[in-house]
């Protein structure tokens, strides 16, 4: 019986987890599947040796293209292979988040609860229904078997020397592991000193964090000289990186916020969360930095009172160290994709809830076991609903930008897609779209201008050129492009005229003279031509 007891939160946690998952064995590559995985060749092809030293995505993240091309081999190249992989690793990662509630102290129906809401809260779904979100999965796991390894069960807190020296050893692969797969895990640090606070006499902390900080730096020597290949990312992207500090520090305060309130209340679920779809003030900022700092302040205050809320809270905050553009700024404004790891904070709270209400409340069990089963019916039809988006491209592509119509990227996407399947009308007015809501969206503007010229309509290329030219009068790209326009349409008054203006932006560059001599030559043939023509 006792035995039992254990076994079966463990298999309604993996079944709820794979239910959830099991729709997405069946959709197609999707978005950034098709570079990261259809158009890169395997590692094998390309050499370990090329491959360990060259950036094919974010800073680092060798581990997870390695777990995708594993794929490739038993899969034979079809997405279900991809898909069921990710749908395994979801349903392990909740088996260690159940694995983790126990641990710090949660009674079984607590920790089962916990861990179900984690399977099925549709924040998940891109990390599970899209398969370059196995980054986010393989980072959450290795910091999770790290936790574990950590976090000693009652009465088992001491370790002899060679204990410690097992701990440093799995806590060193499995966070060089983690570190490989996504960055958002150099948050572990962080989360061993948090669970040292909350639970001193269980965590073994200096192996843990020895461990951690050997694989962390050899992660840095590997990856920093791949660093000087990141670039900034553009505006619609992330705007908060070309914000000046504070404002950055207070929007990305807003942010974080609504990624709190996410996790509490799911919906609306978007597939983009881009700019301006994700647009905070800076006066929300300040509110939501309040918030946060009290919510922080009154969570240490409970620390010894309440040390387990302590860290559900602070497992929130810390897992976000790398990912909040707090600390500096990051590929995304905000995706939630990135609460795969922070969630496991806010549902280890809701195993504590449920356990207050069942030992609390008359009837306790009952009214516990019920909360939980409306919670997780309801977002597991949320997850169901969100991870159809992911079917294929042409579910993903229109459904993003009717959800997130302020989205400037999400409308250049779909734009792209369009074009694509030959539908050019529907196109050119998506790319439309993407400019109305950000002028200065370099992408769009030369993918609208360029594809209107070659379609013949060279006076429509101009004019998104010179709309786009307002908002960034210094591009020497578009000023370049201008220029031929207004050439291959006989406009050479004017070409010459914005060929000036590239030589003024781009003074040392000889494509730049090159162009204005060409410009001026076409302008003063055309003069003498007007002159001859009108004595």
């Amino acid at each position: 019986m006792r035995r039992l007891s254990r076994i079966w939160p463990a298999l309604l946690v993996a079944c709820l987890a794979i239910a959830a998952g099991a729709p997405s064995i069946g959709f197609d590559f999707v978005y950034d599947d098709q570079a990261v995985i259809v158009d890169r060749a395997p590692f094998w092809s390309e050499g370990l040796s090329t491959f360990a030293t060259t950036r094919h995505w974010g800073t680092g993240r060798h581990a997870t293209l390695i777990s995708l091309d594993v794929d490739r081999l038993w899969g034979g190249g079809s997405p279900a292979a991809f898909h069921a992989t990710n749908v395994a690793l979801s349903a392990l990662i909740s088996l260690l988040v159940l694995k983790l509630a126990l641990r710090i102290g949660l009674a079984t129906p607590g920790a089962a609860a916990a861990a179900a809401i984690f399977a099925v809260h549709p924040v998940h779904v891109d990390a599970v229904a899209s398969l370059v979100g196995r980054a986010e999965l393989l980072a959450a796991l290795g910091v999770l078997i790290v936790m574990l390894v950590a976090i000693a069960a009652r009465g088992d807190e001491r370790a002899s020397p060679r204990q410690a020296l097992a701990i440093a050893a799995i806590s060193a692969a499995a966070a060089y592991a983690a570190f490989h797969s996504k960055e958002s895990a150099l948050c572990l640090p962080g989360l061993l000193v948090l669970a040292r606070l909350a639970f001193p006499r269980q965590v073994r902390l200096w192996p843990a964090l020895a461990g951690a900080t050997l694989a962390g730096a050899a992660w840095a020597l590997h990856v920093l000289p791949l660093a000087q290949q990141v670039v900034t990312p553009q505006y619609v992207d992330n705007p908060l990186a070309y914000e000046p500090f504070v404002q950055r520090i207070l929007k990305a305060s807003a942010v974080l916020l609504e990624y709190a309130r996410l996790t509490l209340w799911p919906h609306p679920l978007l597939p983009d969360r881009s700019f301006a779809q994700t647009d905070p003030t800076t006066a929300a900022g300040a509110v939501a930095l309040a918030v946060l700092l009290a919510s922080g302040a009154a969570a240490t205050a409970g620390l010894r009172r309440y040390p387990r809320l302590f860290f559900c809270v602070g497992w929130f905050a810390v897992a976000f160290a790398v990912t909040a553009n707090i600390a500096f700024p990051t590929g995304t404004i905000m995706a939630e994709r990135l609460l795969f790891l922070p969630s496991v904070g806010p549902c280890l709270a809701a195993g504590l809830l449920v356990e207050r209400i069942a030992t609390r409340i008359a009837r306790g069990a009952a009214v516990a076991a019920a909360v939980t089963g409306a919670a997780v019916v309801i977002l597991f039809a949320q997850f169901q609903a969100r991870a159809a988006v992911w079917e294929s491209a042409a579910t993903y592509f229109p459904a993003s930008a009717a959800a997130s119509p302020r989205s400037a990227k999400a409308q250049y996407d779909l734009a792209l897609w369009l074009w694509a399947q030959g539908r050019r009308d529907e196109s050119f007015a998506a790319f439309e779209r993407a400019l109305s809501i950000h002028a200065a969206f370099s992408r769009a503007a030369f993918y609208l201008a360029e594809r209107k010229a070659a379609a013949g309509d060279v006076a429509y290329g101009i004019r998104v050129y010179e709309r786009y030219l307002q908002a960034m009068p210094e591009d020497t790209g578009a000023l370049t492009n201008i220029t031929r326009l207004l050439l291959d349409a006989g406009r050479a008054q004017e070409a010459w005229t914005y060929a000036q203006r590239l030589v003024a932006a781009a003074p040392e560059s000889d494509s730049a003279r090159q162009t204005l001599v060409v410009a001026e030559t076409a302008a003063k043939r055309a003069a003498r031509k007007a002159a001859l023509a009108n004595p």
